[in-house]
């Protein structure tokens, strides 16, 4: 018998693969799990083996913060049709944090025919979502709690993106995002928790936007995002979706899955604009959002007339 011929050869090429490879049965119980799909979730194959891909492992969601884990399972329709199907998703890390993916799923059949199973691939994109590459930040400017650059980094970005518009018509949008009563999850749950829950969010936000988009820390618990995006409409979809998508991040603590909602503001630089008057129009929009009650968006264009939108309570 030829060495390729051994199941163990062909084992060891999933483990060593940089993707993620895991497999079900007919039931969605695990049945393998390599070691890309350990370092890009957390979860270590022996957490998930024998337990069903629906018990909270990845927990997929799509852009619209819709949980695919039930009757909406990739892994289950292909079973049920026998047909390959690929997405773009997120799936949660065990640290809490949303990371997006792209997915593959094929069935696995007998000689006959008959579908024994599914296997998923899943891999991160092949540039990360981070910071705009025109604004490197030195470890010393990096907020400590969430890893993403501090307030002065973050103003210094802003006067960048507002000067490229000066001179070359470059537009953008500003979002001002602020985590939803996480003053009182602290003193219920500790500052521990606080600061985790905190990092997560921080992650999540990074990890749904493009390289060319910036997101530091603003405020206490609050982070500041600029999009290279000029239309409201086109805005509007974005921040709806990066708040959709934070409020499936979460952690366990003692037991408990804890998550938050986010409130945000909005607005697009006009020619007249300064930091502070841009500043100023996101502000009134975040202010406008917290005092309806939090986790909604609310546009303020450069008339001072705000428009608020009211978000799915996932």
């Amino acid at each position: 018998m030829s060495p390729l011929d051994c199941p163990g050869v062909y084992r060891e090429i999933l483990e060593s693969l940089h993707i993620g490879v895991y497999v079900v049965d007919r039931e969605r119980r695990i049945v393998f799990w390599n070691r890309g799909a350990e370092q890009i979730s957390g979860f270590l194959g022996q957490e998930v083996l024998g337990r069903s891909c629906r018990d909270e492992i990845l927990v997929h969601c799509d852009n619209e913060n819709v949980v695919l884990c039930a009757e909406r399972c990739p892994l289950l329709e292909t079973m049920r049709d026998g047909k390959p199907s690929s997405a773009e998703i997120f799936l949660r890390h065990k640290a809490g944090h949303r990371v997006p993916v792209h997915m593959r799923v094929i069935p696995i059949k007998d000689e006959h025919g008959n579908v024994l199973g599914a296997a998923e691939t899943f891999e991160e994109p092949k540039v990360s979502a981070c910071n705009d590459r025109r604004n490197p930040n030195t470890p010393q400017s990096l907020n400590h709690v969430t890893g993403l650059p501090g307030d002065k980094a973050s103003r210094s970005a802003l006067e960048q993106h507002l000067a490229a518009y000066r001179e070359h018509r470059i537009a953008f949008s500003l979002l001002r995002v602020h985590v939803d009563r996480l003053s009182q999850f602290m003193a219920n749950h500790g500052a521990d928790a606080g600061g985790q829950l905190l990092r997560i969010v921080a992650q999540t936000l990074r990890n749904a936007l493009r390289p060319s988009d910036f997101v530091g820390c603003w405020a206490e618990h609050e982070f500041v995002i600029i999009l290279n995006i000029h239309r409201q409409k086109a805005l509007t979809r974005v921040a709806e979706r990066l708040r959709a998508i934070s409020s499936c991040a979460g952690i366990r603590w003692w037991g408990d899955q804890l998550s938050v909602t986010l409130s945000l503001g909005a607005s697009v630089v006009e020619p007249e604009d300064t930091v502070e008057t841009l500043l100023q129009r996101a502000d009134r929009g975040l202010d406008r959002s917290v005092e309806a009650g939090g986790n909604r968006l609310t546009f303020v264009p450069s008339e001072n007339e705000a428009v608020s939108k009211d978000g799915p309570c996932s």
